[in-house]
């Protein structure tokens, strides 16, 4: 694995950075999504009406979240994704086990710490410095998955 591993995960990171406008587009349907899936865990189920909303509201977070994914594979793998190809590369393993350290662990730690700070305004602004950076390790990290998938389909 080595360091062909090492020199597609490099390139797909050169093509998440270059790419970073794409990349904020996608964060932003995944947190539309996020906050579709929030109305719908508020959202009452006392009558037809309000199954009816809900019904909605998974449709539009579905629709939000295919958007996302589907945008991140047209930018991040233009030339298309070949699974069965991909899941035979010892390449494709590692960079999912990075992925999910760094969509997982890292976000979930950082979103976890608090720091001691004294005053309110301090500890709100850290926790808002801190969801930023979280969100954008996860999102980031997703983009920079499907780049990977992306580069590895066309090697194959």
């Amino acid at each position: 694995m080595g360091g062909a591993a090492v020199r597609c995960w490099q390139s797909a990171l050169a093509i998440l950075v270059r790419q970073w406008k794409d990349w904020i587009i996608v964060a932003s349907l995944m947190t539309g999504a996020g906050a579709v899936a929030v109305l719908w865990l508020a959202a009452p189920l006392a009558t037809a009406t309000h199954i009816a909303m809900n019904v909605a509201y998974v449709i539009w977070g579905l629709a939000f979240l295919w958007y996302a994914l589907w945008l991140a594979r047209r930018r991040f793998a233009p030339e298309g994704v070949r699974p069965a190809a991909v899941l035979k590369r010892k390449e494709f393993w590692g960079a999912l086990a990075l992925a999910a350290a760094a969509e997982l662990l890292l976000p979930w730690g950082l979103v976890q710490w608090v720091p001691g700070f004294s005053a309110l305004e301090a500890q709100a602004a850290s926790a808002l410095v801190r969801f930023l950076v979280a969100w954008g390790l996860f999102s980031g990290s997703l983009c920079w998955l499907v780049a990977c998938l992306g580069l590895l389909s066309r090697e194959a």
